[in-house]
């Protein structure tokens, strides 16, 4: 970590195992506290603000934590859920949209409840998974965000026609995304694999062209 407020800083790396520790030390340590991270609203000078973790009023079970978003890491979710007296942990990282996100921890989630049925309790009442992608060419190498669709094409075809070699044939897609409310475009090429999408994505920096990778 390179800051305490999870803005964005190029030297930050941070995992959803990072995340997945923290909530818990959260959960355990400062329950009183952690009971804020369930609230649906809340009012505050007569406005009301309501919560962006949708999947706390659709989960069974659900009993916090939050939502984040920043252009690098895509839509992410920390979550807490209780069933039967077990508690898991699910982290999210790198959706495409707030519902994209949801729908899969969500499932994610009903799937480790269901295998903890199952297999004899731990000897811990909290469970963090680390899961992986079944696809490993699921990767996307991001290449700009923009207001409007037709300059996101233009950064498609400019980077296909300056480095050929670095997108190596790979699909170019414009696509719609909301971020606070906003419509914009993002410039992506996809299907790499994890270590081809690095590989891509540190040579066009070295060009110094701005790209992040989303998995």
């Amino acid at each position: 970590f390179k800051n305490a407020s999870g803005l964005p800083n190029r030297a930050q790396m941070t995992s959803a195992r990072d995340i997945a520790t923290l909530s818990h030390a959260l959960i355990s340590n400062f329950p009183e506290e952690y009971k804020l991270f369930s609230r649906e609203k809340f009012v505050w000078k007569g406005k009301t603000y309501k919560s962006h973790n949708r999947l706390m009023q659709s989960y069974e079970g659900a009993d916090g934590i939050k939502t984040g978003y920043i252009k690098a890491s895509g839509f992410q979710l920390a979550f807490s859920a209780v069933r039967e007296d077990k508690r898991l942990i699910g982290v999210y990282f790198g959706g495409d949209s707030g519902k994209h996100r949801d729908k899969t921890l969500a499932f994610l989630m009903d799937k480790e409840f269901g295998e903890l049925n199952i297999n004899a309790p731990s000897s811990s009442s909290t469970k963090i998974v680390k899961k992986e992608k079944a696809n490993t060419n699921n990767y996307k190498v991001v290449v700009g965000t923009f207001k409007y669709k037709n300059s996101a094409e233009k950064q498609l075809k400019l980077i296909q026609q300056k480095y050929p070699k670095t997108t190596n044939n790979k699909e170019a897609k414009v696509v719609s995304i909301k971020i606070n409310g906003k419509q914009l475009y993002e410039s992506r090429f996809q299907f790499f694999t994890k270590k081809d999408a690095n590989n891509a994505c540190s040579r066009l920096k070295k060009y110094k062209r701005d790209c992040f990778i989303r998995g």
